[in-house]
């Protein structure tokens, strides 16, 4: 018999491969296609009367530089660490993970973006982006009491779950639900010393190597903080909106090393303060350059829900139900489906790539 080649999964044509997902995704059809950095998705359409009706798999990009074996591991890594979340209804979270052809793949539910396609939808109103950052300090400090530090933090890793699309639910701002996604960056800085992120995203100690921890991800909650309620604006005073979709010559500037640093190396100045004194105070102490001068998450959410309580009680209460409910729902020990699964997919990755055969 003859040995299949180590990127047999990879030299299958696009079509055929997705279709290999279909099948063992158990769905209908491909709905669509997508590539980041160091992953690729294939959207799943599981056809009419089906819940959820669109799931995902993502595995592995294709890269020269790294072996097959290290392409596994390093997924592998990622998925136990997301695993290792598992459950907050804000972190965002594999049902399922399959080795196929030396490949290791992973499905997800798909939800209905994420933060960058809602920044600047002139119909969700304050109250609703309030509620939505309140929600997100609850995933990062879950995430963070797990000891996972997310180094790349930004609206496109803040996935949004819209309760209205699932739900009859009476019409308003709050249904909005986020969840903190994409795990590959996860402790790189403690465990290999990697400490990059998204330029416009890197807090000061990413930019000097330093320790991170949860005070780097209340930094990048400040500037997202900011760019919400501005409606597209980094606290450096541009638009996002290039950045975010990737077009040029915007996108390619922002992609600038030395543009970020210069920026840090003033104090992370805040060029157009929110019109609101109490959150752009809140930005300003989230953006401080000093580590132990940020305040903690759940500061952060404290302060937040006290100026959401004073636009209106009846919204503060609907948040604390979301954040007592995720509470409650928080798993205080791991999943065992999921655990099985992926000390499966471990056992599966041990075996097919074995150290001394490398």
């Amino acid at each position: 018999m003859t040995d299949l080649s180590p990127d047999a999964f990879y030299e299958l044509p696009a079509p055929l491969r997705s279709q290999l997902l279909v099948l063992w995704g158990k769905a209908h059809k491909v709905a669509d296609t997508s590539a980041g950095f160091s992953g690729e998705i294939v959207f799943l359409d599981n056809g009419n009367g089906v819940f959820p009706r669109m799931t995902c798999a993502k595995f592995p990009r294709w890269r020269q530089d790294l072996t097959p074996a290290l392409r596994a591991e390093r997924f592998l890594r990622e998925i136990k660490l997301q695993a290792a979340a598992h459950y907050h209804p804000n972190v965002h979270w594999p049902f399922n993970v399959k080795f196929i052809l030396g490949v290791p793949i992973a499905f997800f539910r798909r939800w209905e973006g994420d933060l960058s396609d809602f920044i600047e939808d002139s119909h969700w109103g304050d109250l609703g982006r309030l509620s939505l950052i309140i929600q997100l300090t609850a995933g990062l400090a879950h995430c963070h009491a797990r000891g996972l530090v997310h180094q790349d933090l930004k609206p496109q890793n803040v996935f949004v779950r819209d309760l209205q699309s699932t739900f009859s639910l009476p019409p308003t701002d709050l249904w909005l639900r986020p969840l903190v996604a994409d795990f590959g960056s996860v402790n790189l800085a403690a465990d290999v010393g990697e400490f990059t992120g998204s330029r416009p995203y890197m807090a000061p100690e990413q930019w000097q190597q330093t320790e991170l921890g949860e005070w780097t991800s209340v930094f990048v909650l400040g500037i997202m903080l900011h760019e919400i309620m501005s409606r597209g604006i980094h606290p450096m005073g541009e638009r996002s909106h290039d950045w975010h979709h990737q077009i040029n010559p915007g996108f390619n500037r922002w992609q600038q090393n030395n543009r970020w640093r210069a920026w840090v190396k003033k104090g992370c100045p805040i060029a157009q303060p929110l019109p609101d004194h109490d959150l752009a105070d809140l930005v300003a102490a989230c953006l401080a350059p000093s580590t132990t001068a940020r305040p903690s998450l759940h500061e952060v959410q404290a302060v937040l829900l006290g100026l959401m309580h004073q636009r209106s009680a009846t919204a503060a209460k609907h948040v604390n139900l979301f954040l007592d409910a995720a509470e409650s729902q928080s798993a205080a020990e791991e999943w065992q489906h999921l655990k099985g699964c992926v000390e499966g997919l471990e056992r599966s990755i041990k075996a097919h790539y074995p150290r001394n055969a490398e």
